[in-house]
């Protein structure tokens, strides 16, 4: 357990918030999913979809949203590097700048399924805010929203214009990804708070903490503490972005669906993210934040986060 006190210890000092209420935000995202059934989807993709097809689906959803001369300037500009996987290849798509070349670029394998389209749809919006030149906490905080959301919308479009209705697969990996994320996330915070309510971590406590999940859950855990010691560090601070983006992305589908979400404010949020402050966007959502340093917001907001999540998600 020394081992484990040590990293703790350094995260702490690293971060300089020893009071848990500073992870109050981030604990009541992973307690709203938490607190909801395991998702579990057994979708599987038999179709073959080519890539071509992925790319045109794409470009017609983004011309919809005023960004398809973007769209094209990225496939014939080189930023998209395509590379043939097979399906159970577990090669991760991202978006990132390359600082040898000096551009943005975006990885994109592929298996000629129509998932290469959500894919292609999610690492482009990520592409569309990606300024090396201003990268803000916001856009940290809130990428992963606007590409979960833009991927709930590209799925509504596809229904809508393509009389395409079996292939909700994507997001529900995503469902199925960011609970084992929740998990993630709520453990490491419970090591924190167990090592400042006790100045250390036993294997008593260790034992404790995850004696309260569920037994199903119990063998994960212990991988994810072998995990953090492998790496030397906690990692619950890059999953948080998954929780809030698939919360924010449920509430606002469920307010699109409900025609009280305009795509000209999903627009601007997204073209406007390395400018806002994080408050901005849970306002211009209709969110309120009562802890404006540690982002918490009101009992009625997470009401609606837990009730959006549960209503999309049993839909699916």
């Amino acid at each position: 357990m020394d081992d484990l006190n040590v990293i703790i210890q350094k995260y702490l000092g690293e971060v300089s918030e020893y009071d848990f209420s500073d992870y109050c935000a981030i604990k009541k995202a992973s307690e709203i999913i938490l607190n909801n059934k395991m998702p579990f989807f057994g979708d599987k993709i038999k179709s073959r979809f080519g890539l071509s097809k992925s790319v045109d689906l794409a470009f017609k959803f983004f011309d919809r949203l005023g960004y398809g001369d973007y769209f094209l300037g990225r496939i014939n500009d080189g930023t998209f590097r395509f590379n043939r996987v097979s399906k159970n290849n577990n090669a991760t798509p991202m978006s990132y700048y390359n600082d040898k070349l000096c551009k943005n670029e975006i990885y994109l394998p592929y298996s000629n399924s129509i998932l290469d389209a959500y894919v292609i749809v999610h690492e482009l919006l990520h592409d569309t805010n990606l300024d090396i030149n201003n990268m803000s906490y916001t856009r940290s905080m809130f990428t992963e929203y606007i590409s979960m959301y833009g991927e709930f919308l590209f799925e509504c479009f596809i229904e809508e214009n393509y009389n395409i209705n079996k292939f909700k697969t994507d997001i529900n990996y995503s469902f199925n990804s960011c609970y084992i994320s929740a998990l993630k996330v709520d453990f490491q915070l419970n090591l924190i708070k167990c090592y400042l309510d006790n100045g250390y971590i036993s294997d008593y406590f260790l034992n404790t903490i995850i004696s309260k999940y569920d037994s199903k859950h119990q063998g994960l855990l212990f991988k994810i503490c072998y995990s953090i010691l492998d790496k030397n560090d906690l990692d619950f601070d890059f999953y948080m972005r998954y929780l809030f983006g698939i919360l924010l992305s449920c509430y606002s589908y469920d307010k699109f669906l409900n025609n009280e979400f305009d795509l000209d404010l999903f627009v601007f949020i997204n073209d406007n993210l390395n400018y806002l402050e994080p408050e901005d966007v849970y306002g211009y959502l209709d969110l309120e934040v009562v802890d404006n340093y540690n982002l918490l917001l009101s009992p009625n907001s997470y009401d609606k986060l837990d009730k959006s999540y549960r209503k999309i998600m049993c839909k699916r």
